[in-house]
């Protein structure tokens, strides 16, 4: 299953100036892949028990408004269609191998010294979408998103 079709991804890639040299049916196929993996961050519920994708959703408020449950989110839409994109070019869920060394999280020049995190993960080791985040950030759960948030207050 796709939100989008190969002519829906052909636009947006259009409009952007990027040219998609993959399958864009295996691209399509590897952005679900994704998302559905983000389930848990979503809004709302499933709209119908068994179905296959996780949208259409019921209990979605989009900017304050209630999204009508027979609905595909645009702005999933189009994370689909920039994760096709990035999936032309890298592996959006890479596996790391155990042992594997994670970010280098410090480094000395002088005398030359590299500290790594200490489980693949940490640090930037998987690969963090920015421009498909912020399309999805109003689809999301309050305090989802992998992002922490604070208050600052001026005394």
């Amino acid at each position: 299953m796709s939100y989008i079709t190969d002519a829906e991804l052909e636009e947006y890639a259009a409009a952007r100036g990027i040219t998609v040299s993959g399958t864009k049916a295996h691209l399509r196929v590897k952005a679900m892949d994704y998302l559905k993996g983000m389930e848990d961050e979503w809004q709302g519920t499933r709209a119908l028990d068994g179905q296959a994708d996780a949208w259409p959703r019921k209990g979605v408020k989009l900017y304050g408004v209630d999204f009508p449950v027979d609905h595909i989110p645009q702005a999933l839409k189009d994370a689909q269609a920039q994760l096709s994109i990035e999936a032309d070019s890298q592996s959006l869920q890479p596996t790391l191998s155990p042992g594997a060394k994670g970010a280098v999280t410090s480094e000395t020049v002088d005398v030359l010294s590299v500290t790594y995190a200490e489980k693949p993960g940490g640090g930037s080791s998987q690969p963090f979408f920015t421009a498909v985040r912020a399309l999805l950030r109003p689809l999301l759960r309050p305090g989802s998103g992998g992002i922490s948030s604070f208050s600052l207050t001026r005394i």
